[in-house]
């Protein structure tokens, strides 16, 4: 397991992943330092000599100059390593008036508004069946409204199933419920519902 990492291929230094001991060498890729003092896990340690006053390369970049020579193996930290921000950390902020946020007009569609305050976004006429045997009637009346009045509105549309006759309990109740949601929806200008009569539903 590697006990540092170098992150890019051109830096001077590597952090340690664990605690590194006088005297245990490291092994770094091309490199093999032997630490001259105990480092602390997550501290740097150089990878080769570094003079006074030259840059200390970490992540590819100078993160600073050395502040007296530095050995190879030995722990790079604040007291020989300082930054080369020094005289630059004055600055001036001056940002433009930012331009007055106006507020957004409300957001519209072009629907259509039921009796019940409600919205459609389609104006169609719907065929529900009650019952599955009169599937094949209610899609005869929507073809026959279709072409009638199907200029005038969004789409003339059956719903058909199978259901509706010996059903109990919760599946009776399901049918239901989908029949009278179908029939309530706001995109249903007009509901025209077809059964038998002798149907549970």
């Amino acid at each position: 397991m590697a006990r540092a990492l170098r992150v890019d291929p051109g830096d001077s230094v590597a952090t340690l992943l664990d605690d590194v001991h006088r005297g245990e060498t490291v092994q770094v890729g091309a490199f093999a330092v032997t630490a001259s003092a105990d480092i602390q896990r997550g501290h740097k340690i150089a990878l080769q000599p570094i003079a006074a006053a030259a840059p200390v390369l970490k992540y590819g970049f100078p993160i600073g100059r050395a502040t007296a020579a530095i050995a190879a193996g030995e722990h790079v930290h604040a007291h020989n390593l300082a930054t080369g921000l020094a005289g630059t950390l004055a600055y001036r902020f001056d940002p433009a008036p930012a331009a007055p946020i106006l507020p957004a007009a409300p957001a519209t569609f072009d629907g259509y508004v039921r009796a019940d305050g409600r919205v459609g976004t389609r104006n169609e006429i719907w065929i529900l069946s009650t019952v599955g045997c009169v599937a094949r009637t209610a899609e005869r009346i929507a073809a026959r409204a279709a072409a009638l009045v199907g200029d005038t509105v969004d789409g003339v549309h059956a719903f058909t199933h199978p259901h509706g006759c010996s059903q109990l309990g919760n599946d009776l109740d399901g049918t239901r419920t989908i029949m009278a949601s179908l029939a309530c929806h706001p995109n249903a200008g007009g509901v025209l519902i077809v059964g038998l009569g002798c149907e549970e539903n």
